[in-house]
């Protein structure tokens, strides 16, 4: 078996991130789909952003071991865009809890990962939604954070 020790968030941003463009192929262009944050969503909309979160290794003398790793997804969506007069909040609002239904759909989809994770699941603390200003346009963001744990 891979040392799992060695797996870090990196890896699983760049193995998950093919897994969620896979997911959210009907929703967002897969180039907006990306492995890190942008400094500037320059407009473009909708993004969706894999982030690494925190780490937990175990020390090491415990004899069964798990490392736990959370990657956070974030979700942007324009609330208004001035090239589509037709786009209302509303269609924002949906297409939030659209993305939010595929990467759910990627965590059902995808819950162990050979050499990476050997489970895959929502963080209780939740998702978020906020209205957030973001290069001269307003923004409905979602933060999903996801919990990848792996023993070996």
């Amino acid at each position: 078996m891979t040392d799992l020790l060695l797996t870090n968030r990196k890896a699983i941003r760049r193995a998950f991130h093919p897994l969620l463009q896979t997911a959210l192929a009907d929703l967002v262009p897969a180039a907006n789909v990306k492995k890190a944050r942008l400094a500037e969503p320059k407009g473009q909309s909708p993004l969706v952003y894999i982030t690494s979160g925190s780490t937990q290794r175990p020390p090491l003398t415990v004899r069964q071991k798990m490392a736990q790793f959370t990657i956070v997804v974030y979700s942007l969506v324009i609330l208004y865009d001035p090239q589509n007069p037709k786009w209302t909040e509303e269609m924002a609002e949906d297409l939030v809890d659209d993305i939010e239904a595929g990467v759910k759909d990627a965590v059902e989809n995808n819950p162990k990962q050979q050499g990476l994770w050997t489970s895959l699941e929502y963080i209780e603390s939740g998702t978020l939604v906020e209205r957030a200003p973001l290069g001269g346009n307003d923004y409905l963001v979602e933060m999903i954070p996801l919990l990848f744990k792996n023993s070996f």
